[in-house]
């Protein structure tokens, strides 16, 4: 399948009023034709200008759906409650699966604070990361607080090594917090963002200052909406206890006292050392997108990327594809038809630590 778009088409969509929060103009990234057909885990082909230069794969992809539901999870690090007996690593899980067949599964049951999966010694000057996340209160009250993802440069604990970025429920305040530990700004609080029993999509970013200088970038998204982006910030001081971002752990504490039983539950991770990737949207200006999904790369180029369908959460029919460039910039939603993608399961995992 091709489709094209052509010039007229494009000097339309850059002169009228667009209100996306990321503006559509000359310096953004344009696709101009799709070759191949859009089904999941199959290959298609982006053509068009603007796209920069990057490593060809993201550092970190897994859709968990290659695992054995019970199991536990493979090709990350694990992390449990000082390997207690009878308590739980993460595992795979067909119980809360968003798409696909299965999910990353923790278990926070009885006394069980932490249980996560982790991937470390990553050294990046910048990072990203995309996950989507189920919270699962099993029984009793609300727990005072739930962490979720923290990208750390220390030991993989919930509270070690700066620069650092964290995304923390406290749910027994009905609150969602958001902050950058080992810096100087303290933690930052926002309204209930992550509920329990739905699926979110959180996404965050961070790119190292030099240190005591603003010049640094941190950013958070919770299900597609700007929560806060700041394009000077302090990411690093001389105080930090590393100079780039080391580890990533997925959800992994849920406090007890108070707090009843949770399972948190997560799908279709993806982390990058770059903000630079293509998404795939249900609606025709990226800004009124109610849903969508990374899709993986694996060669990438200025003027063409070749992706790995990542489709399972679409309908067949329309939608439309977008390429994001370094600086956040977007690209104009380009129509494309998704096939059927039935009893397919989404893209297998991808490791490759490649960095800009």
């Amino acid at each position: 399948m091709k489709i094209l778009i052509c010039s007229c088409w494009l000097f339309f969509i850059s002169t009228i009023g667009i209100t996306n929060a990321v503006a559509i103009g000359a310096t953004n990234p344009v696709v101009s034709e799709i070759n191949g057909n859009v089904v999941n885990t199959a290959q298609f082909i982006l053509s068009g200008a603007g796209f920069g230069q990057r490593s060809s794969s993201p550092v970190k992809w897994d859709s968990f759906d290659q695992g054995t539901s019970g199991s536990e999870l493979s090709g990350w690090k694990l992390f449990r409650d000082n390997d207690s007996s009878g308590q739980s690593y993460p595992k795979y899980s067909n119980k809360r699966s968003r798409s696909g067949s299965l999910s990353g599964e923790g278990s926070f049951l009885g006394s069980q604070y932490n249980c996560s999966a982790y991937i470390e010694g990553l050294d990046l000057p910048e990072i990203y990361v995309s996950y989507w996340v189920y919270i699962e209160r099993v029984s009793g009250v609300a727990s005072r607080n739930v962490k979720l993802t923290r990208v750390i440069s220390g030991i993989p604990t919930f509270n070690s090594g700066g620069p650092s970025i964290g995304s923390t429920g406290f749910y027994a305040e009905n609150q969602n917090w958001y902050s950058f530990n080992g810096v100087n700004s303290g933690d930052e609080k926002w309204g209930n963002l992550v509920t329990e029993g739905a699926w979110h999509r959180v996404e965050l970013y961070g790119k190292i200052s030099t240190p005591n200088v603003a010049n640094g970038k941190r950013g958070y998204w919770m299900d597609h909406q700007e929560v806060d982006y700041d394009g000077s910030y302090m990411t690093l001081t001389s105080n930090s206890d590393a100079t780039s971002y080391g580890n990533v752990l997925l959800p992994f504490y849920v406090a007890h006292s108070p707090g009843g039983s949770y399972k948190l539950y997560y799908d279709n991770v993806y982390i990058d050392s770059t903000r630079s990737r293509v998404e795939i949207g249900n609606a025709a200006n990226w800004d009124e997108c109610t849903l969508r999904e990374v899709q993986i790369p694996t060669a990438w180029s200025n003027s063409s990327i070749t992706l790995t369908a990542n489709t399972n959460s679409f309908s067949n029919g329309t939608a439309w594809v977008y390429v994001v460039d370094a600086d956040g910039k977007v690209s104009p939603g380009l129509p494309i038809t998704i096939a059927s993608s039935s009893g397919q399961s989404a893209p297998a995992a991808v490791q490759g630590f490649g960095k800009n």
